[in-house]
């Protein structure tokens, strides 16, 4: 055996595989050691991480931040709801629907901030700047740690790098997005704790690592990824046999163990339900397996370009802004050639330990969750699926700059150079510059979504969200003209996901519903009824294809639809509602008493079932009295309305008819009560003052009529009937003396 041999075999035990000789001892425990290189560096990259995202403090929700937070109704419960969160399924806040994702940390970190500040977007965003802080700082400890033999300048300069790279933006301007960087902070920690356990050879160290490694994994499924990373960084930076590696390994195995054995049992199942389709997924929209898999390599492809060149960002890439492409297409075989050549390098790097064939396995390790090509994922591309995978091109980055320009890298020998820091202060200028203002589009959807249409113009799903935007905005509208025109942006917008993809289920529903609320029943109905025939499980859908109907008096049509609504949602208590609307219309226009009354029965018993489901639907109850003084059962009328009154106060006409109801049964005392608090309830009210004056008039009480019906005239001037009623009154007064 060579001299070199046995120092190596002496050395196998010991920590660290460095055979150069250090400066100066350095502490062994990992905290006082970590402070022995200058905080004012980890200030620095604090500072630095805080200063990118600083604007992002003032932003509201977007996208599916509401989701993870007010929306989730145990998230808003606070510390009470934690135990919740840690037995159900990530979406079972939102929908009751306990099956997919299992991520109960992100939602924990939630509650708590509920518990102390309730709903607020900006301390949200504060505590996710905060925490990718944070987790940046553990970052620099792991790399430290982890290129122990190196200056520290190496895993500073990575770390800056990897603070500010724009592709993070929309981890960290999402709320949602708060299980990336929680996720990738316990990542850290797992490589933090087990790096100790390297240097002090103390199980205790190795147990905190496996508990770290558990709650990655609580935060997202996507930390199953290390189970790959966790060997690979032992047997590039270290010196064990792939025996010890396999015994290091094994806590981090009982963890995933562990997560796999709670998400079965708390969860009803461990794949969603929800059929997802291309706007999910492009792929699957590929036609044979081959075009699947080049596409792939395609997404993968553009996913390193990205890398490279964080320029056009979107927040979304769905169907059609990455075509389906075969095999034979130049993006595809150029694709495939580089991939391969980078297993090929893999191989070739794996015995000589290669720190570019680790950044490679380490890139493809962390992205396969996400490629599409080891198992089908829920989404195209994404890219805060980039967060942990863009820290091996971090390290690839500064290698090459240390190989550039030629630099010893030896913590002892390492001499900065005017050409390295040159180069990392333009990137680090460029990445900053592109990163304050790439924030900016997640200040609120309608900035989000007008840079996706304008970024990927192409996606289906950004143009559907913009016109879902300016929706929302027309229903905030106040000013008819400007509601309205809102609406039209909306179908427009949506008419173009529709052109992108013909099957787009909720855009033609979407489309429909605009044009209802435009009053265009004809194309409200069309797209409508697009939507049913693409999917006949829409209950909603069919409920304003039965109203649109009814707008145009096509009542039989109408009941069609209602009772399609009603067999996919049997409680649809609006349906059961409006079903009894259109009834008492029908009624209306009866050419016989029985018919007539036939009818009202029936829009009666539809108001009953409405009610019998929501005992508080205050709409039934009203429509209920009114259907009743249609048939002169006026007891029955004030009953019903007066039930309504009880549950919502401020019904003007409603008060109103229990006035008109009163007067029909000759109780004016009553019916005067009811009419001025139909005008306490809304001043000026010109039907409630002509009533008063009628009924007056009525009585005989001339004086209060005249006076009722002059206010009411001053309320409408336009009232030619009030004026009638006024002159009337005066001159059965003047007749009576």
């Amino acid at each position: 055996m060579s001299k070199k041999s046995r120092y190596y075999q002496k050395k196998a035990d010991q920590p660290l595989v460095a055979d150069a000789p250090v400066s100066q001892p350095l502490s062994k425990d990992p905290v006082k050691r970590a402070w022995e290189y200058s905080w004012k560096y980890l200030a620095i990259l604090f500072i630095f991480a805080f200063a990118l995202y600083a604007n992002t403090l003032d932003y509201g929700y977007t996208l599916d931040d509401p989701i993870s937070t007010a929306n989730n109704k145990y998230v808003a419960m606070g510390i009470e709801g934690i135990p919740t969160l840690y037995t159900k399924g990530y979406m079972y806040g939102l929908n009751g629907v306990n099956q997919g994702a299992y991520r109960p940390m992100p939602l924990i970190s939630f509650a708590i901030e509920y518990e102390f500040i309730g709903e607020n977007p900006a301390a949200n965003h504060l505590i996710n700047v905060i925490m990718y802080g944070i987790s940046c700082i553990i970052l620099f400890f792991v790399l430290k740690k982890l290129f122990n033999e190196k200056h520290f300048i190496f895993a500073f300069l990575i770390t800056m790098l990897f603070i500010a790279h724009p592709l993070h933006t929309e981890v960290v301007a999402s709320i949602k997005s708060r299980d990336e960087i929680i996720t990738f902070l316990f990542l850290g920690l797992t490589l933090l704790t087990l790096l100790a356990y390297d240097s002090h050879k103390k199980i205790p160290w190795l147990v905190l690592s496996g508990i770290m490694y558990y709650c990655s994994l609580i935060s997202k499924e996507s930390a199953f990824t290390f189970l790959a990373v966790i060997p690979a960084t032992l047997y590039f930076f270290r010196n064990y046999s792939l025996k010890q590696i396999a015994l290091i390994s094994i806590p981090f195995f009982i963890a995933a163990g562990l997560y796999v054995y709670q998400r079965s049992v708390f969860l009803e199942s461990v794949v969603a339900s929800k059929n997802l389709d291309v706007i999910n997924n492009t792929l699957y929209a590929a036609e044979s397996q081959a075009d699947r898999l080049s596409t792939a390599f395609y997404i993968l492809s553009k996913y390193v370009w990205l890398l490279f060149v964080p320029v056009n960002m979107s927040w979304d890439y769905s169907f059609n802004q990455i075509p389906i492409i075969g095999p034979g297409d130049i993006k595809a075989i150029w694709s495939f050639l580089m991939f391969a050549g980078m297993a090929a390098y893999i191989i070739w790097g794996l015995k000589r330990k290669d720190i570019f064939a680790y950044c490679m396995l380490f890139f493809a390790a962390t992205i396969s969750a996400v490629s599409n090509i080891v198992v089908d994922f829920g989404s195209t591309m994404g890219e805060r699926f980039l967060f942990v995978p863009s820290l091996a091109f971090c390290i690839a980055m500064v290698a090459v700059l240390f190989k550039v320009f030629k630099l010893d890298e030896n913590i002892r020998s390492f001499r900065p150079s005017s050409g390295l820091i040159s180069v990392v202060v333009i990137v680090l200028c460029l990445y900053s510059i592109r990163t304050v203002s790439r924030n900016v589009v997640w200040k609120n959807n309608m900035n989000l979504f007008t840079s996706g249409v304008e970024s990927a113009p192409n996606s289906a799903r950004t143009n559907f969200c913009l016109g879902y935007e300016y929706f929302v905005y027309g229903d905030k509208e106040t000013v008819p003209e400007l509601k309205d025109n809102y609406y039209r942006r909306a179908a427009e917008q949506m008419l173009v996901a529709v052109k992108i993809y013909p099957k787009y289920v909720d855009a033609h529903k979407n489309i429909g519903f605009m044009y209802y609320k435009l009053k265009d029943w004809d194309n409200a109905i069309r797209f409508l009824k697009n939507s049913i025939i693409l999917n006949d499980s829409l209950p909603d859908a069919n409920f304003y294809t039965a109203l649109s109907y009814g707008y145009k008096a096509v009542y039989d049509t109408a009941h069609i639809y209602f009772d399609h609504a009603l067999r996919l949602k049997p409680d649809y208590v609006d349906a059961w509602h409006y079903k009894g609307v259109m009834f008492s219309d029908q009624a209306d226009r009866q050419p016989t008493p029985e018919l007539r009354n036939m009818y009202i029965g029936k829009a009666i018993e539809a108001f009953d079932k409405a009610i019998s489901m929501d005992s508080a639907f205050y709409e039934s109850y009203i429509q209920k009295g009114y259907t009743y003084g249609k048939l002169q059962e006026f007891d029955k009328a004030i009953d019903a309305l007066k039930k309504g009154i009880s549950i919502k106060q401020d019904l003007h006409e409603a008060v109103m008819f229990v006035g008109i109801a009163y007067g029909f049964k000759a109780q004016y005392d009553s019916a005067i009560t009811y009419f001025k608090k139909a005008l306490a309830v809304k001043p000026g009210y010109a039907d409630a003052y002509r009533n008063l004056g009628i009924t007056y008039k009525n009585t005989k009480d001339y004086d209060n009529a005249i006076k009722y019906f002059s206010e009411g005239i001053q309320a409408n001037p336009n009232d030619q009937g009030m004026q009638t009623l006024l002159n009337e009154t005066v001159t059965l007064k003047q007749g009576a003396k």
